[in-house]
């Protein structure tokens, strides 16, 4: 007697991605932008009002950031290029805007660097792996609609820095 189970030919297998988790989502909608992430990740936020914010993402059980975004003034772009490893420069493309991604060694490991300016914004992405770039291709530019920013002043859109 075999045991187990039997499909027949006229029998739909269920969809494999049906059983993946769906992924969380982060929206800013004072800057404009979101990402999605997998739900696994815990998510921390640092808001600096008229001097951008910084999120990340980061494995609860390690305190192991995957996933490091700061968006500062687009002045900021020359002290982000520093430390890049030569030879490592390239284009690249996130939400249609282009940008530079580049290599740098940080307490020890080599990560991936990627900066992209959008509305007088600096975007600087950083990570490594294939969590970094699987958040990162989800990464979308929205419009900026909330009156009212977790770092405003008094209710107030802080508005893009000059470039």
């Amino acid at each position: 007697m075999l045991l187990g189970a039997c499909v027949s030919r006229d029998t739909e297998l269920p969809d494999p991605k049906q059983f993946i988790p769906p992924k969380s989502q982060y929206n800013n909608t004072v800057l404009g932008f979101e990402f999605k992430y997998a739900p696994v990740l815990r998510i921390e936020a640092d808001d600096r009002g008229y001097d951008g914010i910084h999120v990340y993402l980061l494995y609860p059980d390690l305190n192991r950031v995957v996933f490091d975004l700061n968006v500062s003034p687009a002045s900021n772009e020359i002290a982000m290029k520093q430390g890049a490893i030569p030879g490592t420069e390239g284009g690249v493309v996130v939400s249609g805007v282009q940008g530079t991604k580049f290599k740098i060694t940080r307490n020890g490991e080599v990560k991936s660097r990627v900066l992209v300016k959008n509305e007088g914004w600096l975007y600087a992405f950083e990570g490594q792996g294939d969590t970094f770039n699987e958040t990162l291709g989800t990464f979308r530019f929205t419009s900026g609609t909330d009156p009212t920013p977790l770092g405003g002043v008094n209710g107030t859109t802080p508005p893009p820095p000059a470039p």
